[in-house]
């Protein structure tokens, strides 16, 4: 039997507070010690029109990610740059290690192989857990992609939490002193 994969999906329907319950969940990991890298998504509404960006876990940066194409555009907003900006942030994860990488969304262009596939995958190859968001719309992708390996979780950081104290223990990222997630049990 294969073991499962360091790589969970927060299963969470479009337009949800996961966001700010995922930002909170990083937080309360960093004030533990643990090393926490990757992206959280952040909304800028405003007049009925919501802008997004990429918050760096470990530096605050933002990275837009939404062009303004106006209030009548039918168009996808996504900015490509943006993304290609902030995949920087998920590949400095790979050079430094972490307890834990956050990657904001595993949408649309990840189910295509684009976005952040490559930096997922390249993350999972060293063994570093990711955490990621889907939709009810890709589901069924984040779960070919996984392999089936990956485990499914509900929207709520209990969830997480236990998820997060179940993995291996690992050396790279750790603070000294700070209990490895499977000491967490």
């Amino acid at each position: 039997m294969t073991a499962p994969l360091p790589f969970a999906a927060i299963l969470a329907p479009r337009n949800s507070a996961i966001d700010a319950l995922l930002a909170d969940f990083a937080a309360d990991l960093q004030r533990q010690g643990y090393q926490v890298r990757g992206l959280i998504q952040q909304s800028h509404c405003q007049d009925a029109q919501c802008l997004y960006s990429l918050r760096d876990l470990a530096s605050g940066e933002l990275y837009p990610i939404s062009q303004d194409l106006g209030p009548l555009s039918q168009s996808c907003r996504l900015d490509p740059a943006g993304m290609a900006s902030a995949a920087a942030v998920l590949r400095r994860a790979l050079d430094q290690g972490a307890d834990l990488v956050i990657v904001n969304r595993f949408g649309g262009l990840e189910a295509q192989g684009e976005g952040f596939a490559q930096e997922i995958g390249a993350l999972l190859s060293l063994g570093l857990p990711v955490l990621t968001v889907v939709s009810p719309d890709h589901q069924a992708a984040w779960q070919h992609y996984s392999g089936g390996l990956g485990s499914a979780l509900p929207a709520l950081p209990e969830a997480w939490a236990t998820w997060f104290a179940g993995l291996p223990a690992r050396d790279a990222g750790m603070p000294s002193g700070v209990p490895g997630p499977a000491d967490l049990r």
